[in-house]
C-alpha cells in the first residue's frame, strides 16, 4: 500500500512538472485521428492572442524577434490601426482590411463609414511615407514670394499749373491736364505728378480742381498725384471689374503666398 502512494505522488508530481514546462516554452502540438490541433469550447469565453504594440513600420517585425510566417498578433498602440495583425514573411497584415481598390478613374467615397486615420490637429494631410499612410502637419516651406512684374517703359508725367479752366469746349492746354513725355524735366507751367506738396496760395485755380484727393492739409498746401512707377487707370467701374474711386491706389510688384498644403 505505502509502494502505491509512492507511485501515485511521483506521477502527480511528474504531471505538475509537465505542465509548468508547457507554459513557460513553446509547445508543438500534434494532432492525430484528422483532430484540430487545438479546440476551445466555451460558451462564454475566448482565446486571448499575445497583445503587442507595433511600430509606424509595418514591414518591421518589432517588437517581435524572429516572427514566423502566419504568426498572429493583436495590436493594442496606437501606431497602427488595432486588430488582429499577421505575419507575412516580410510585413504585418492587418486582417479583415479587405481588398485593395484598384482604378484607373478617382475613386469617390460616398459613404460615412469609411475609416480614416484619426488626425491630432486640424489641417492635417493624410500622406504615405514610402511604408504606410500617415498624418503629417502642412506648410513644409517656407512662403514663396513670387516677382509679378510685367512688360513696362517709364516716362514722365506732368501736370498742367496754367491753362483754359476746363470746359467741354475749351482749348488746349487746359488746367489740370495730366501729359505723358519722354525727356527729363517739366514744361514750363507745368508740374512732375511725383506726390509732391504744392501752395494753394500760389496755385489756387489747380487747388479748386484736385482739392485735397492726392494729399496737402487743404490748408496751405494741396498734394499731386504720384504716378512714379505706377500705371493710371481710368476710375470707375468696368464691366464685371472693381469699381475704383479718384485717387484710389493699389497693387504690389511682389506677392508672398503662403504655401500651406
Amino acid at each position: 500500500m505505502k509502494r502505491y502512494l509512492l507511485l501515485l505522488t511521483a506521477c502527480i508530481v511528474a504531471y505538475l512538472c509537465s505542465n509548468c514546462q508547457a507554459i513557460a516554452q513553446s509547445v508543438t502540438i500534434t494532432p492525430g485521428n484528422g483532430q484540430p490541433s487545438i479546440e476551445a469550447n466555451s460558451t462564454d469565453n475566448g482565446v486571448l492572442i499575445s497583445k503587442v504594440t507595433l511600430t509606424n513600420n509595418l514591414n518591421s517585425a518589432s517588437p517581435v524577434n524572429n516572427p514566423a510566417a502566419g504568426l498572429l498578433i493583436y495590436n493594442t498602440g496606437g501606431n497602427q490601426v488595432k486588430g488582429f495583425y499577421y505575419w507575412t514573411g516580410t510585413a504585418w497584415q492587418l486582417l479583415g482590411n479587405g481588398t485593395p481598390l484598384n482604378a484607373t478613374a478617382p475613386i469617390v467615397i460616398e459613404s460615412n463609414t469609411v475609416k480614416l486615420n484619426a488626425g491630432t490637429q486640424a489641417g492635417q494631410l493624410l500622406t504615405w511615407d514610402g511604408n504606410n499612410w500617415v498624418n503629417t502637419n502642412p506648410n513644409p516651406y517656407p512662403n514663396v514670394q513670387l516677382n509679378n512684374l510685367q512688360p513696362y517703359l517709364a516716362i514722365n508725367f506732368s501736370i498742367a499749373l496754367q491753362g483754359i479752366y476746363p470746359s467741354q469746349n475749351a482749348d488746349e492746354p487746359f488746367l489740370g491736364e495730366i501729359a505723358m513725355y519722354g525727356f527729363s524735366f517739366p514744361p514750363k507751367g507745368w508740374a512732375l505728378c511725383n506726390g509732391q506738396l504744392l501752395s494753394i496760395e500760389q496755385n489756387d485755380p489747380l487747388y479748386q480742381l484736385l482739392g485735397t484727393t492726392y494729399g496737402g492739409n487743404g490748408i496751405s498746401t494741396f498734394g499731386l498725384p504720384d504716378l512714379r512707377s505706377r500705371v493710371p487707370i481710368h476710375k470707375g467701374q468696368g464691366p464685371g471689374l472693381s469699381n475704383y474711386t479718384l485717387g484710389q491706389t493699389g497693387g504690389v510688384e511682389m506677392h508672398s503666398f503662403s504655401n500651406k498644403y
